[in-house]
């Protein structure tokens, strides 16, 4: 079988001796799901239409936000000496968090994996350091893969998957990117931020009673990545 270094090599290397312009990024991810309606509860705002019944049992607030991994490649075509274009492709990894001590530690893990495809504008910032930064922004589009809830109750452990999820997201990407360029592969260092604008979350049938209009629920996520050209 061929080895996934072997794969990458000869997808990657062809087009890179082409364009010489595809890269790498992988980093880790924190993200959460922010819950907007007209309904609030003791513990906040009410998850159960998206969630079900389970995380009125452990939800203590508005949830903590999760750490997941983010990972895949892009390519970044000049359109100038200060302006490049930049699509990309991720696996991301979104959740969110509830925790309540009083009963028994029990926590509550939302863990949603998305193909997530920014389109960025990249503009060089024109410092003439051994250090290069750029800042990117753009519209990202992405589509859940999976979506899963893991409850922990005392030291026992239950998963199944949550059907609550819508399958598509797209929101804003804003990121400040620094590129070694004096370094072989010219390694980078990146911090992002994703401001989700769809609604990512639909209202269950079977919790259609609890409310006519549940409200809205927005992802957001933080990102530090690393990367290089290929």
């Amino acid at each position: 079988m061929i080895s996934m270094k072997i794969l990458l090599f000869l997808i990657f290397i062809p087009l890179t001796i082409v364009f010489g312009q595809f890269g790498i990024k992988a980093g880790i991810a924190l993200s959460g799901y922010q819950l907007s309606q007209n309904i609030s509860t003791e513990h906040g705002h009410d998850y159960r239409p998206f969630l079900g019944y389970e995380v009125e049992w452990v939800q203590n607030d508005e949830g903590s936000p999760d750490i997941g991994l983010q990972l895949g490649i892009f390519y970044s075509h000049n359109l100038s000496k200060y302006f490049a274009i930049q699509p990309e492709a991720y696996y991301s990894q979104r959740g969110i968090h509830f925790y309540k001590t009083e009963l028994y530690n029990t926590s509550y893990n939302l863990n949603v994996s998305y193909l997530e495809i920014p389109v960025l504008l990249k503009y060089k910032i024109p410092f003439n350091w051994a250090v290069a930064p750029s800042l990117l922004a753009g519209p990202y589009f992405a589509f859940s893969l999976s979506s899963s809830r893991t409850l922990d109750f005392g030291e026992e452990s239950d998963t199944k998957s949550v059907d609550g999820i819508n399958s598509f997201d797209y929101g804003l990407v804003f990121a400040l990117d620094f590129e070694f360029l004096e370094l072989p592969a010219s390694p980078m260092l990146e911090l992002r931020f994703n401001l989700g604008l769809a609604n990512t979350m639909q209202q269950s049938e079977e919790y259609t009673s609890l409310y006519e209009d549940p409200g809205t629920v927005k992802l957001y996520a933080i990102s530090i990545l690393t990367g290089f050209r290929i």
